[in-house]
């Protein structure tokens, strides 16, 4: 209540729009002057600010003064600088300037608008006269410097204004700051002008705020409410005539007012401020980056990179950034904290006041309270305490990526790499997070656990300079199961110089060993580690590190040592043992590797098992020895028993959810002679781990670029799982691509933009207004937003490629390995015992060719995309944007996506401009007609003569212009969405192309006419034509009629009633009565889904569910199932079909080689409607059985077209299907 009443009232001045000035006079003679001098073109740019906010005649004062302030300077070092300095002063002092002009006439106006209403504001304030202070807020320094000189000016009409722009160096100017606030008191000056970037300046309470921007920023409208006098003062915002985005920029900014005053209340005051109880808004672009406040972020010299968005925080953000935080936190728990987020002290020091502050920041965060250093101003103390809080949360991976700022301009680098084509070839995306860690390296060093709940995988740390960001688990695929790799949050560690030189040495070591390729990477750009897990446990789905020692250092010794050692008898003790090892029959480094399964003891060398296929044409074992080793001398024991091993499998996708193929080639050992053997010094837990690591990697990447995307174009408003499934495209081979989101976001891209060419357009016709919807929504239109932006790189579109696959920042060594002897007395003397050097070797012996090496390093970097699959990402994109936030969210994400929907800002600009025909030129509406449709939706309808329009038949004379024809075209977009959102969400294992086969039915004209029968809307439409009317009676009477015979045979058959309506021809006006009326109703209740949700709730999803399911839809099933294969790509599918016992005829459905279903009758024709109705039946059951066993988009063009589809069509010609 107090906060109400000490709230000051609050006005609206608006001005005219500004028109883009042309440069002044003066300022091309200082341009010329100032061409090629840096800090002069930082002056010059935000002179044109100046022109643009205020004029001409202010502009021309800015330069002014920044010269006069130049000159007083002491001579530069740089001599140009010096010179030009002279020269432009030489001008100054002949110039003749002009002073601020307020006349009517355009040509003699030499300030905007919007200054001119500041005047009048100010001239408003002048009965105050002695005891007048105010507080003009602005949103840059050289506005307010301008302003300052205008005012001054001004003598004759405000002489009793003294104004004072207060600088940026006030935050580290003790004796500035009291010089500014003593003149203030003492009434030196009476209006203080102060930039967003010091808003927080303890000046006393003043009886007018003016705020000459409007910011889009509650924590800077927070300032100003915090430095009005009380209920007395004013608070003035200025704002552009018919500015919707101003309006509602300055509507959200007050939302904090309203739910938190008493935050507001005590911002500023008594060295104490609490945590806002309501979430803060604040735009990412509003953050105090701009150019002016660069040399102060440089004089600090610090700030905050966040490794994943490449987003910035810089010691003037970081205040803002905890008011964000905290009130985040707060909104979380419910309660409010005991202690203050913000408390300042001051005491004195030598002679001076220094202030201090601490920041506690609320639960649910580790132990935050941080008290900052001595600063001598309290904004100063501020700025470095809220820092350091941001600094250690940042440290700790828990600084959120919403707080940073980012840089959203493009560079349009983006272009296609070849000529006009369907497909182009882009560049691919790279994570920015590995460039970063590559950047900068420290003791400390940050850690993730990769872990899967499977004790034959050891897990590995992913160590890294930089914290690593969270993600949800990873879901990979082995042989087809779904296994989940959990990314958990490790401990951070200290690691020496020569700590961190051996895990670079393990983690080349493990990735050359991995992908049996000779790889290499320096310390200095290797982004990240690979450790294995020391001492601990699982339980509950998380890793329990225990001990001092995270990292299992004696692993690594061993593998940054020798890459193999002799096979020892105690190697091989116990089952335990046998888990861990990994050996190899060859002494090279690039091999096959197996593990060890068991001991044999009943079989020796002399042995032949059965299951050696490798051995299968020798006698024994070791005879197969003798006739493959060189210079094979025998065994030093020829009763040591056997190794049973199995081959590690090859690198693979695991991303790919289809089973991997079996290996095919030359049969592989299963036993081996251990004093033949070498034993691999990584151990298999950790072997195991690292095959997964090439997918999990990929994963990582993908995520990775899915949150930058997200950071730097959409805000972080879009669910990141669903963002990372609309940029991944089918060509991919992931579980997920974007094709239902993509057909969510087309739906919903036609019903947007219908809307708006419905509204801004309001006298064209349907025609009209369909051709400029197609200019929006086209392929084209879409590629070129994509192309804009520059999407396609951010698309996955490419599959990972094992032969490809490098670890990042890792390159392939120009020449194979060279090979060194090695003698061990353990081993045999006849056994190949030479080990590789892992060090790249000058001397090229098998270099592959140039062009080879070009392509592979080219393929690495490039990916081919179409143009539609970038536009069906686009549209993508927009359905992940509406299942995240709804309507509002997927309205600011499509204006991202720079798709053109001028003027609309919010859902709500659609109601406050439609334009629609008054009451008096639409038909008259029956009374009873209104009852019916208001007892549909039960509610109230608004506008009912917009009712009347969508039941009116053109055959109504008079009422041409407003017939449903318009109000069609819109329900025909809304009803495309709803329809498309319900199968979505009606079962979400439903693939795009049944979804697409549903929606075509629920919104076929037949089936509108149908339902338009079926709920009595039929009844109420106005005609004035006998013909037209009796046809719409006939078509009632044949569906009632149809619909009872279909209803009786299935009855008597027991199968679905199905679309009874097909076989009668509707007149089309009756389906387009069910559009119109959607239309109108959504137009009445002010475009918000209320009415149309009741109305397709109780009348169309109840039609829908009953007559339009997969199973009952009425086509051959055959041709169904062929459309649903042909959806996925399907090449290998086939219908078996011939003779069964007796007279029977069976039918079999094969699909990739597996039997889906079959079925018997009495002729064939009905044996495979049979079959393929329970074939339909299966993959609804199992809807993930397409995902596992079609690998035909895989294989691209390289599979023959079935032409199963165009045998059975002529099958069914010939009997009569």
């Amino acid at each position: 209540m107090s906060s109400a009443i000490s709230a000051p009232s609050e006005r609206l001045v608006a001005y005219e729009p500004t028109s883009l000035a042309g440069e002044t006079k003066f300022f091309q003679h200082i341009k010329q002057l100032t061409t090629d001098v840096s800090p002069f073109r930082w002056y010059l740019e935000n002179a044109r600010c100046v022109l643009t906010e205020l004029g001409p005649c202010a502009c021309d004062l800015y330069l002014r003064r920044i010269l006069k302030d130049v000159s007083e300077t002491p001579p530069s070092e740089n001599g140009s600088f010096y010179k030009i300095t002279k020269e432009s002063m030489f001008l100054l002092r002949d110039w003749v300037f002009s002073m601020p002009s307020f006349e009517n006439s355009t040509k003699k106006t030499n300030v905007t608008s919007k200054f001119t209403e500041l005047v009048n504001v100010l001239k408003a304030c002048d009965p105050y006269k002695g005891r007048f202070r105010c507080v003009i807020h602005v949103q840059r320094e050289c506005i307010g410097v301008a302003l300052t000189e205008l005012l001054l000016s001004l003598t004759g009409e405000l002489g009793f204004i003294l104004p004072c722009v207060v600088p940026q160096t006030v935050v580290d100017d003790p004796e500035l700051e009291r010089s500014v606030l003593d003149g203030f008191h003492s009434r030196k000056y009476n209006v203080l002008i102060v930039s967003q970037s010091i808003e927080d300046l303890s000046v006393p309470k003043v009886d007018v705020i003016i705020r000459f921007n409007v910011i889009e920023s509650q924590v800077s409208y927070a300032y100003s409410r915090a430095q009005c006098r009380g209920f007395l003062s004013q608070l003035v915002h200025m704002i552009e005539k018919g500015n919707d985005a101003q309006r509602r920029t300055l509507s959200r900014v007050s939302e904090c007012a309203r739910q938190d005053g008493r935050w507001i209340d005590f911002l500023v005051r008594n060295g104490k401020c609490c945590a806002p109880s309501s979430l803060l808004y604040e735009s990412p672009q509003d953050h105090y980056l701009h150019e002016e406040a660069f040399p102060l972020l440089c004089a600090d010299g610090r700030y905050l990179i966040d490794p994943t968005t490449a987003g910035h925080l810089h010691v003037n953000d970081a205040v803002v950034a905890i008011y964000r935080l905290a009130s985040n936190l707060q909104r979380m728990m419910h309660t409010a904290p005991d202690e203050p987020l913000l408390l300042l002290e001051s005491e004195r020091k030598d002679g001076a006041c220094l202030f201090q502050c601490t920041v506690n920041l609320p639960g649910l965060l580790p132990n935050v309270k941080y008290s900052g250093p001595y600063a001598l101003t309290s904004m100063k103390a501020r700025r470095l305490a809220c820092y350091g809080a941001c600094e250690q949360l940042h440290e700790i991976g828990a600084l959120p990526h919403a707080l940073f700022s980012y840089n959203r301009s493009f560079s349009q680098n983006d272009a296609p790499l070849d000529g006009p084509t369907s497909a182009h070839c882009y560049l691919r995306k790279k994570p920015s997070l590995w460039d970063r860690l590559t950047r900068q390296r420290s003791p400390r060093m940050y850690s993730v656990v990769l872990f899967v709940e499977d004790p034959s995988y050891r897990p590995l740390l992913l160590v890294t300079s930089l914290p690593f960001p969270s993600m949800d688990d990873i879901i990979i695929y082995l042989d087809g199961v779904p296994v989940s790799v959990t990314v958990q949050c490790g401990p951070s560690l200290e690691l020496g110089e020569d700590e961190l030189s051996q895990l670079h040495s393990f983690t080349v070591r493990l990735c050359r060993s991995m992908s049996n390729k000779p790889i290499s990477c320096g310390l200095d750009q290797a982004p990240y580690f690979f450790a294995p897990v020391g001492d601990h446990t699982l339980s509950a789905g998380k890793v329990e590190l225990r001990g001092p020692g995270y990292v299992a250092w004696d692993i690594v010794e061993a593998a940054c040592g020798e890459a193999l050692v002799p096979l020892h008898p105690s190697d091989l003790r116990s089952q335990h043992d046998l888990e861990g090892v990994v050996v190899q029959d060859r002494w090279v480094e690039f091999t096959r590797r197996y593990y060890v399964e068991s001991v044999r003891t009943d079989l020796k060398p002399k042995s032949k098992p059965d299951d050696a296929l490798r051995e299968a044409e020798f006698e024994s074992i070791l005879d197969y020895v003798k006739d493959r080793r060189k210079d094979f001398e025998g065994l030093k024991n020829y009763e040591q028993p056997l190794i049973q091993v199995s081959k590690v499998p090859n690198l693979s996708n695991l991303l790919n959810p289809l089973k991997t193929a079996a290996e095919v080639g030359k049969p592989t050992a299963r036993y081996l002679i251990p004093e033949l053997t070498a034993k691999y010094t990584i151990p298999a837990n950790v072997y195991r781990m690292a095959l997964l690591l090439p997918s999990v990697t990929q994963r990582i990447d993908n995520i990775l670029i899915a949150k930058e995307l997200n950071a730097m174009l959409f805000e972080h408003q879009i669910t990141e799982g669903l963002l990372l499934s609309a940029l991944s495209a089918p060509s991919a081979l992931y579980a997920f691509d974007y094709e239902r989101l993509e057909l969510l976001g087309d739906a919903f891209l036609k019903y947007i933009t219908s809307i708006y060419v419905f509204v801004i357009y309001p006298a064209h016709a349907e025609g009209s207004l369909h051709n400029l919807r197609q200019k929006m929504t086209s392929n084209k239109a879409l590629l070129q937003n994509a192309l804009a932006i520059e999407l396609p790189p951010y698309i996955q579109g490419k599959p990972l490629s094992l032969k490809l696959w490098l670890p990042t920042n890792y390159t392939l060594d120009k020449c194979p390995p060279i090979a060194h002897q090695r003698h061990d007395e353990h081993a045999a003397s006849a056994v190949d015992t030479t080990v590789v050097d892992t060090r790249p070797h000058p001397d090229t012996t098998q270099a592959r060719t140039k062009k080879k090496v070009r392509k592979q390093n080219q393929d690495q970097v490039t990916q081919w995309l179409g143009d539609k699959t970038i536009a069906d990402v686009v549209e993508a994109i927009i359905g992940a944007a509406y299942l995240s936030g709804g309507c509002d969210v997927a309205l600011r994400v499509m204006k991202a996506l720079t798709i053109p929907l001028n003027s609309v800002e919010q859902w709500s600009d659609f109601g406050r401009k439609v334009l629609t025909p008054p009451p008096r030129v639409s038909a008259a509406l029956p009374p009873r007609s209104l009852e019916f449709v208001e007892k549909l939706v039960r509610r109230k309808v608004k506008y009912p003569h917009l009712l009347a329009q969508a039941l009116t038949h053109g055959s109504i004379q008079g009422y041409d212009a407003t017939t449903y024809q318009r109000l069609e075209f819109l329900g025909d977009a809304i009803l495309d969405f709803m329809v498309v959102r319900h199968i979505y969400h009606r079962d979400e294992s439903l693939s795009p192309g049944v979804m697409t086969i549903l929606k075509s039915a629920m919104v076929a004209n037949s089936a509108l006419a149908a339902i338009c029968v079926w709920s009595g809307l039929n009844e109420h439409l106005l005609v004035d034509d006998y013909e037209v009317s009796e046809s719409f009676k006939k078509y009632a009477r044949d569906l009632k009629a149809k619909e009872q015979e279909v209803r009786t045979a299935s009855l008597r058959d027991g199968t679905p009633i199905g679309q009874f309506w097909l076989h009668i021809t509707p007149p089309k006006a009756l389906s387009d009565v069910v559009e119109s009326i959607i239309g109108a109703l959504y137009i009445s209740d002010g475009f918000e889904p209320l009415s149309i949700e009741i109305f397709f709730d109780e009348v169309l999803m109840p039609f829908y569910d009953q007559y339009i399911t997969l199973k009952t839809i009425t086509e051959h099933p055959a041709k169904i199932l062929f459309d649903l294969l042909q959806a996925h790509g399907c090449q290998e599918y086939e219908l078996d079909k011939g003779k069964g016992d007796g007279q029977f005829k069976f039918c079999k459905v094969v699909v990739h080689g597996t039997l889906v279903a079959e079925a018997t009758s009495d002729t064939q024709s009905a044996a495979r409607r049979l079959a393929c109705m329970e074939t339909l039946d299966a993959l609804e059951g199992d809807p993930e059985f397409m995902v596992r066993t079609c690998d035909c988009r895989a294989q691209g063009s390289s599979k023959k077209k079935n032409n199963t589809v165009d045998i059975m069509l002529a099958e069914w010609v010939e009997e009569g299907e």
